[in-house]
């Protein structure tokens, strides 16, 4: 929990944006496999498991942070 309570003081946002960045990450990978015609080349690869990992991180901030809400 010390390394959240670390990375949450030094983004320093508002719980929301922690959802934000989620949805927009989820809706890059959804592009990049749906639309874009690069999802299993190198770079598509990458920008799709990237996106995963900045989607795990925003939700699992996003849910941390979201105690302060009242």
């Amino acid at each position: 929990m010390q390394l959240l309570d670390r990375l949450v003081g030094l983004l320093g946002f508002h719980p929301f944006s922690y959802l934000v960045v989620t949805v927009f990450a989820i809706f890059v990978w959804v592009w990049c496999t749906a639309v874009g015609g690069f999802a299993l080349t190198g770079r598509g690869l990458w920008l799709r498991r990237g996106s995963l990992v900045v989607a795990a991180l925003g939700a699992a901030l996003f849910t941390y942070t979201a105690r302060t809400l009242h």
